[in-house]
């Protein structure tokens, strides 16, 4: 239940989790928080297509100078049919009060909205250092969570390089982790990534002084998000260590993000 400008809005989910059209609505009341109520007449909140789907389960928030914010969740299914990922986006509201959430999957600022960078990564080539059967290196650039690149078990470091086929100014990068063997009751939980992202020009030849360096990192982040100065680049490679883990790990989403040329 949330309340806005005196009305309140009972929000409800349907019509599955595990579905790509899991969505939100809100039944509508002036009255009190026991209604009656108005039905809807349409979802709030609805991306069946994508890398952010399933958008069902959540609730309205209030946040900076007055604005209104959707918290949901977005469909995963990829070690689990169930799994799923936290997603924010503002709700509008138009003349009559019906609420509307705008699905974002590229980079945002709160203040700001849409910053004006776009994938330049999505369905480019990609190659890998090894790849497991069904899990090749292309299904970590296919905009599409419920599949990923896993490198072969024995790959210690393993890597994988996308072609954005021609030169980007690049700024910004997501990856979402594929955690294979995921068990909290055995231990195997989710741990920090350590990994490095380099950058090379048409002719294969590294940027210099423009690795992204997280060997280091000791913070889990299932979903990484990172900006950087722009970087003009064609080629980009993100390598990680597989040795002293408790899980074998994939990508299932690299997305590179840029200014449009």
């Amino acid at each position: 239940m949330f309340k806005h400008t005196g009305e309140y809005y009972l929000q409800y989910a349907s019509d599955g989790t595990v579905f790509r059209n899991y969505c939100c609505s809100c039944y509508r009341s002036k009255v009190s928080p026991l209604g009656p109520f108005t039905p809807p007449t349409r979802p709030m909140l609805h991306s069946p297509y994508g890398i952010v789907t399933g958008t069902g389960h959540g609730g309205m928030a209030k946040g900076p100078n007055g604005s209104v914010w959707q918290f949901y969740t977005c469909r995963i299914a990829q070690t689990h049919p169930f799994e799923r990922r936290v997603g924010m986006d503002r709700v509008q509201f138009d003349a009559q009060g019906n609420p509307t959430v705008q699905v974002t999957s590229t980079p945002q600022s709160v203040s700001q909205g849409d910053v004006g960078l776009v994938p330049v990564s999505e369905n480019k080539p990609a190659t890998s250092s090894s790849a497991q059967p069904f899990a090749e290196a292309r299904m970590a650039v296919d905009a599409c969570t419920h599949t990923c690149w896993a490198p072969a078990q024995e790959d210690m470091n393993p890597s994988l390089t996308v072609d954005c086929a021609e030169s980007f100014a690049i700024s910004a990068l997501r990856i979402i982790w594929t955690e294979f063997g995921l068990d909290y009751a055995s231990g195997r939980t989710p741990e920090p990534m350590r990994f490095d992202v380099r950058f090379y020009d048409a002719d294969h030849n590294e940027v210099p002084n423009t690795c992204l360096d997280f060997r280091d990192n000791t913070v889990e982040r299932n979903i990484e998000f990172r900006t950087f100065e722009p970087v003009v680049a064609r080629y980009v490679t993100v390598s990680f260590d597989q040795n002293n883990v408790r899980l074998r790990h994939g990508i299932t989403d690299f997305t590179l993000f840029a200014k449009p040329n």
